[in-house]
């Protein structure tokens, strides 16, 4: 690839994730999980901030979230959950390592 076709798919690549990122608020208003706040450092552009219906929702989801890693690891001993916790941290340097 050259590189003004790698510079056009990176803009591409911007947009997508722009509209990703309008279409996923455009649910969370919708479902009133946030809402729009007034930004004191732009007049046009709005924050977004959630709700306490929505701060309800991310803690069920933790509560959720824990009870299912307790219901699968719980057969599995000390040494088996350090391996999977040593995994874990490699793959999260080594995809540090290709973002930087």
């Amino acid at each position: 690839m050259a590189k003004g076709e790698i510079c056009f798919a990176n803009e591409v690549y911007k947009q997508r994730e722009m509209q990703f990122i309008y279409f996923e608020v455009a649910v969370l208003l919708a479902e009133n999980m946030a809402s729009y706040i007034q930004n004191p450092a732009h007049v046009r552009a709005n924050l977004c901030a959630v709700t306490d219906y929505g701060l309800e929702v991310i803690g069920q989801l933790t509560d959720d979230q824990s009870a299912w890693a307790n219901a699968i690891t719980d057969s599995m001993d000390e040494k088996e959950l350090h391996s999977c916790l040593t995994t874990i941290r490699e793959l999260i340097q080594r995809i540090d390592a290709k973002e930087s």
